[in-house]
């Protein structure tokens, strides 16, 4: 407790209380820390002489702040920043009583230096990880290109590292899906031959055997830029729309041109269409002839190429 200085109280003339030649209360009833003993109010020989409202706070030694002055300095210190709980929880404090975006980093939180990848806004500005939780909003500023990480600006990206959303994923437009065609997975029985064609049954999908054959469906494609349906074992992704790499049938390479109709030949190649059965059986038709493909491997320089084994362009109908 604090303890008055020897000496007797004095109440003077101009309303002062003074205690041993000190002011322990002022005319406008403030009472003055300089008049209490230093034993008991100061800190390492700091002698404390006022209190402070001041939500800035600053660098006085001899100034106590207010329970709002610290609450307000601290609120706007902390106002958007990353927060880390000690069960490495990881929140955005929004700057009143409320948290936003729980979540959970993969590093060690007991070193402040493993969430600095994250900036006071939430944002990701730097190569960082994220696990679990949910967070109110993501964005990507860093615009270094690294296999498997998000980034932003103008930089193509070219690694093959499998990125995975479980819901409906909505974007104004997507760019830079550098392959030719759109396909769709669809059960085969037998061996799957990308350029071969093949035609369907209640079991799943076969090679054509014929030509102009009944129920084919189409061509394998291994140029695709977007597929639908199964991906995985017994599956195989069929052009459906766009550009493949097909192959002809040899008797007919040196007569093709370009807008051909093709359908299927025997061993799974394509073949020009009889004009008559183009009429006859327009939903057999498979594709049209575009041009052979003289490189002997396909993709763009950044990428990973495809062999090209002799196969032609042809549009899918």
């Amino acid at each position: 407790m604090a303890k008055f200085r020897q000496g007797n109280l004095i109440l003077n003339a101009d309303e002062k209380i003074i205690q041993g030649g000190q002011t322990v209360v002022d005319d406008s009833g403030v009472a003055k820390f300089a008049s209490y003993d230093t034993e008991s109010l100061d800190v390492d020989s700091v002698a404390i002489d006022k209190f402070s409202n001041n939500q800035n706070l600053g660098a006085s030694d001899t100034a106590v702040p207010t329970q709002n002055a610290v609450k307000l300095y601290v609120d706007n210190k902390i106002s958007g920043s990353i927060i880390a709980s000690t069960d490495n929880a990881l929140a955005r404090y929004d700057g009143t009583d409320g948290i936003q975006g729980s979540g959970i980093i993969v590093d060690d939180l007991n070193n402040i230096s493993d969430i600095n990848n994250l900036d006071a806004t939430g944002n990701i500005n730097a190569v960082g990880e994220i696990s679990g939780g949910t967070f109110a909003a993501i964005k990507i500023v860093d615009t270094a290109k690294a296999d498997g990480y998000l980034y932003s600006g103008a930089t193509d990206p070219t690694n093959t590292t499998r990125l995975n959303y479980d819901g409906h994923f909505y974007a104004t437009k997507t760019f830079n899906n550098v392959w030719n065609d759109y396909a769709d997975y669809q059960k085969v029985i037998g061996k799957a031959i990308p350029g071969k064609c093949y035609a369907d049954t209640l079991q799943g999908a076969v090679l054509c055997t014929e030509y102009c054959q009944k129920s084919v469906i189409g061509i394998i494609s291994d140029t695709y830029g977007h597929a639908v349906g199964i991906g995985e074992a017994g599956f195989a992704p069929f052009g459906i729309s766009g550009w493949v790499l097909a192959y002809i049938e040899p008797d007919v390479v040196d007569k093709i041109e370009p807008g051909d109709a093709l359908t299927s030949s025997p061993n799974g190649n394509l073949t020009i269409m009889l004009r008559k059965d183009v009429k006859a059986y327009p939903d057999r038709v498979v594709a049209i002839y575009k041009k052979p493909e003289r490189a002997k491997e396909w993709g763009p320089s950044n990428h990973s190429k495809i062999q090209v084994k002799g196969r032609h362009w042809v549009k899918i109908k």
